[in-house]
């Protein structure tokens, strides 16, 4: 019997996975635990249908993620904040902090989530983070933090 899961079912298949499975483990495992369905007609051009809508979506925020790489890659924003004597910031910088910075003086919207920073920045100077858009495509942009 064809089913089309419905949820990840370790070992047998994965979510939106269309096999053939035994009647027997179908009717009396698969179905009543709703993992699965049974792949008609319909469903099947429905499932076909979802997973080409998906892959054009994941192709535009793949391309949006190139161009915005390319725009960010070895940029420099600065960030003005109230720091010791010695050069020790207050508070350190955040990545909703970065996020924001872009933002106002690059004119580009990049999730707080997308920022890897490798370490804590807690010193006034030059520092460097990355964004990262998708697995392949990331940028590098340079920060400068300024005392107050």
């Amino acid at each position: 019997m064809k089913v089309i899961f419905i949820k990840d079912v370790a070992g047998v298949a994965r979510i939106d996975e269309i096999k053939t499975v035994a009647d027997g483990f179908a009717l009396n495992y698969l179905f009543p635990r709703r993992l699965a369905v049974p792949a008609t007609p319909n469903k099947t051009k429905d499932l076909l249908q979802k997973k080409v809508s998906i892959q054009k979506k994941e192709d535009y925020l793949v391309s949006q993620g190139k161009i915005k790489a390319e725009a960010l890659n070895n940029k420099q924003i600065i960030i003005v904040k109230p720091a010791s004597s010695a050069g020790t910031l207050y508070a350190s910088i955040s990545p909703e902090i970065l996020s924001q910075a872009i933002k106002e003086q690059l004119k580009i919207e990049v999730l707080p989530k997308q920022i890897f920073i490798p370490a804590h920045i807690k010193t006034v100077g030059q520092h460097q983070f990355t964004i990262n858009f998708s697995n392949d495509i990331k940028a590098t942009v340079n920060l400068i933090i300024r005392s107050k």
